[in-house]
């Protein structure tokens, strides 16, 4: 068993080394690549969509970096992936935009990885 993928913990992601707790940061961010710039208005509309029925904030008490998930197999990641698959379909290739809404849907299932695995490492 790795170490923190415990009980209903069944995906471990990467803290984001930077951001630390917007989406539209993250956002902010990434708009300052063209392959994600041309999809500036489909980002958009997924945040203000998600914003407005109010069961989501652009806030969060983690924000995540997804370059390395760690996930336990079953039923339950199968959908948390499907639910952000869904998103991404939304709105493009830039997946650390849609992922904290999904953080939020399933806030008690994910948790940071204890070691940042990055371009640093």
């Amino acid at each position: 068993m790795i170490k923190g993928l415990e009980g209903d913990v069944v995906m471990l992601v990467n803290r984001h080394p930077f951001i630390k707790n917007s989406v539209r940061e993250e956002l902010n961010v990434a708009m300052g690549q063209p392959r994600y710039a041309q999809n500036r208005g489909r980002y958009v509309n997924l945040i203000d969509s998600k914003l407005k029925n109010g069961n989501y904030s652009d806030k969060t008490d983690t924000h995540y970096e997804t370059s390395c998930i760690l996930r336990k197999s079953g039923d339950l990641v199968d959908r948390i992936g499907e639910d952000w698959y869904e998103d991404i379909k939304k709105t493009g290739p830039e997946c650390q935009i849609s992922f904290p809404f999904v953080y939020q849907k399933y806030k008690d299932n994910i948790r940071p990885l204890p070691v940042y695995y990055g371009r640093n490492n």
